[in-house]
């Protein structure tokens, strides 16, 4: 079996085990509960989550959650369509697991506040760009204007 890019050493029916183990946990079933449901001991669990390949089942857990998860979401989508249904959940859980439906998303660090001036030929005499600013934020003239 591969998780996580690494070659799982194990024969596939106990890698199995270990995976299914690791996803009944990871829903938060107890250690009990996950040796009752693939027919080890308790102990032999909290061996297993103590080894180093233990990640990689959980890892192997959630992609197979979320194929599941994946799968009901298009299906459920796809009815939903067809029978003229809101399949807003569905459509949300597929945006965010297929990135072909996602939305374009804006970067949130282009998110600048920028004052826009505009400026008339007769702002640009002689006066330091600091009384533009004031002047235009102010909304009136802040200081001698020469020429005015």
């Amino acid at each position: 079996m591969i998780a996580g890019n690494e070659l799982v050493e194990m024969p596939s029916d106990q890698w199995d085990r270990w995976v299914s183990a690791a996803y009944i946990r990871s829903l938060g079933g107890t250690q009990t509960q996950a040796a009752k449901a693939v027919g080890r001991a308790e102990r032999t669990i909290r061996l297993w989550e103590a080894d180093e390949r233990w990640p990689q089942a959980m890892e192997e857990a959630r992609d197979r959650w979320l194929s599941g998860i994946e799968g009901a979401a298009r299906k459920t989508l796809l009815s939903c369509l067809s029978g003229g249904k809101n399949g807003d959940l569905a459509l949300k859980v597929l945006e965010r697991l297929e990135p072909a439906l996602s939305p374009h998303r804006k970067d949130p660090s282009l998110d600048l506040e920028i004052p826009f001036f505009v400026f008339g030929p007769e702002d640009v005499i002689d006066q330091p760009i600091e009384e533009l600013i004031d002047q235009h934020m102010l909304g009136g003239e802040t200081g001698d204007s020469e020429g005015s």
